[in-house]
């Protein structure tokens, strides 16, 4: 089933269909588990096929919300004192600078003395 196909449907109609699908589902792990399915491939597309149902569903269900109106005069001035100007703004500071990750012969610093190894409790 192409998603352009289910975008064009009604919610309601995707719900008989994932409806439909879920019963399908049912019946192909039964057969699947008695030995009789003919075709394994069959299983895996009716999961994507429910999985592709369920999200444009749920897209359908957010659309309206999603979809911004006009901005009433009031909202501007509202949105407008949340927002300060950038003008009447002081200037920031910059972000603190983050330690470099150099060897300490490149910082300039002595280096550290290699740690020895001690010997196993075993003499040779």
């Amino acid at each position: 089933m192409k998603s352009r196909d289910i975008w064009e449907m009604t919610p309601d109609e995707i719900r008989n269909k994932l409806d439909n699908a879920h019963s399908e589902l049912f019946n192909l792990r039964f057969q699947f588990s008695i030995g009789q399915m003919q075709n394994n491939a069959r299983l895996g597309q009716v999961r994507r096929d429910i999985a592709r149902l369920n999200t444009i569903l749920r897209a359908k269900q957010l659309q309206p919300e999603q979809v911004p109106s006009k901005a009433s005069p009031e909202r501007a001035k509202s949105r407008a004192k949340q927002v300060p100007s950038e003008a009447s703004e002081a200037p920031a500071e910059p972000p603190a600078r983050k330690r470099s990750r150099r060897s300490a012969s490149e910082a300039g610093e002595a280096p550290a003395e290699p740690a020895k190894r001690q010997r196993s409790g075993r003499s040779k």
